[in-house]
């Protein structure tokens, strides 16, 4: 491009971050230009209008006045469809497929993807591969042009709402799926909307919907991955600081593991006890399952051993039937933990040995950091008690067991 600025009296540093977004964006334009006969007056715009270059908003310094021209021109060439478009993709964080774009925007994929091409040509959005699917991305100074554009529509509040539904949409299949084989795949989605998680979480707490924070929050093992806990405990308690009453069902196991976390171990207790009662009476097994699991944990927090113990095993059955191998592998601390306590160090050592395995194909950071504790705490009282050879031994044979042994070893016998 012939376009300059320092007839303007200014120049833009190759650091500046304004720059390489004005400059990738500039030159994305010309090129789109090229390509379509209804922005040849654009291009020409562009490269001999001093105009152009010192129009915009007056309060701004020059450099954003010009980037803001070119915007605004690019945008008004735009259908209002296209609008809409772009207005949808600026409300996502660190990008969207066209699916959730479909979703937000309310018309079927195919529309979305010929409106996406329309701001792929205009350069107004980019295509990154990501796996089998393709996100698209805005720079951040088009995402905010973009979003003010939607604020000044009356429309910024809709889209919000929308988005926040769409990640709903997207948690809830990863709550499923992440109960049974999948779960990878799953996790993996997760890390990659994170943002969008917390973009909507922040919307949701803002408009006080509770219940719908709460049911985000109800995954355990996308928020410990990746040392998440703690971000995940921050907003558990946003939302517990503004009501406890109004939780959604679905989210009293995270509360009652909230609870517990500011050292309200009764209470946790007496929270999961109840929520216990009620899921035994229904028909949602895996939900026990995971309620029980957690009600294990709190009793070893308070010492309760053989009641722990009982409660974990009670879950192994459920958790086996899904198929939900991160939720195994914290049933397995907690039966090692229990073990441990109750002089069953041979015990102890085998579900160590079985516990590494799911380490090998899960990676060890699935485990939160306050259970890594208290396994590693479990493992040397183990070898202390054994020493380290026999402990080797028993924990080759547990590592060495397949995922129906395992099983077996968790819900059988207790002296296994």
């Amino acid at each position: 491009m012939t376009i300059s600025a320092a007839g303007d009296g200014y120049l833009l540093h190759a650091a500046d971050p304004l720059r390489i977004d004005m400059h990738r964006f500039l030159d994305g334009v010309a090129r789109a230009a090229a390509n379509d006969r209804s922005r040849v007056a654009l291009l020409d715009h562009l490269n001999h209008s001093n105009d152009l270059l010192s129009d915009g908003a007056r309060d701004l310094p020059v450099r954003h006045q010009s980037l803001h021209a070119t915007l605004y021109w690019s945008y008004d060439l735009l259908t209002a469809d296209e609008q809409a478009v772009l207005h949808t993709v600026a409300v996502f964080a660190d990008g969207c497929t066209a699916a959730m774009v479909a979703a937000v925007v309310g018309v079927d994929e195919t529309a979305t993807l010929r409106l996406l091409a329309a701001l792929l040509d205009a350069s107004l959005v980019s295509r990154q591969p990501d796996g089998d699917e393709v996100r698209f991305t805005l720079l951040e100074t088009v995402r905010t042009f973009a979003l003010a554009q939607a604020e000044q529509a009356g429309v910024l509040d809709k889209l919000r709402e929308q988005h926040a539904l769409c990640v709903e949409g997207v948690v809830a299949a990863a709550r499923e799926g992440m109960s049974g084989p999948v779960y990878g795949s799953w996790l993996a989605r997760l890390r990659q909307e994170q943002d969008n998680v917390r973009v909507a979480l922040r919307w949701l707490l803002d408009q006080g919907s509770l219940d719908r924070c709460a049911a985000i929050l109800v995954l355990p093992q996308h928020w410990t991955f990746g040392g998440r806990t703690g971000e995940f405990l921050q907003w558990a308690r946003e939302v517990l600081a503004r009501d406890t009453g109004s939780l959604h069902r679905a989210g009293r196991a995270v509360n009652a593991n909230v609870t517990m976390s500011l050292g309200r171990a009764e209470q946790a207790h007496r929270m999961l006890t109840e929520l216990a009662a009620e899921r035994r009476s229904g028909t949602a097994t895996w939900d026990l399952g995971v309620t029980l699991a957690y009600q294990g944990l709190v009793l070893i927090r308070l010492g309760a051993w053989d009641q722990a113990e009982r409660q974990v095993r009670a879950a192994v059955a459920m958790v086996n039937h899904f198929g939900g191998s991160i939720t195994m592998m914290y049933v397995l601390h907690y039966l090692s933990v229990t073990a441990a306590h109750t002089g069953r160090p041979e015990r102890a050592a085998r579900l160590a040995g079985v516990i590494a395995a799911f380490y090998d194909e899960l990676g060890p950071s699935m485990l939160g950091d306050n259970v890594a504790q208290l396994s590693q705490e479990v493992v040397d009282s183990v070898i202390g008690r054994l020493g380290r050879d026999r402990f080797d031994v028993l924990f080759r044979e547990g590592r060495a067991l397949t995922w129906d042994q395992a099983v077996r070893l968790a819900a059988g016998p207790a002296s296994g």
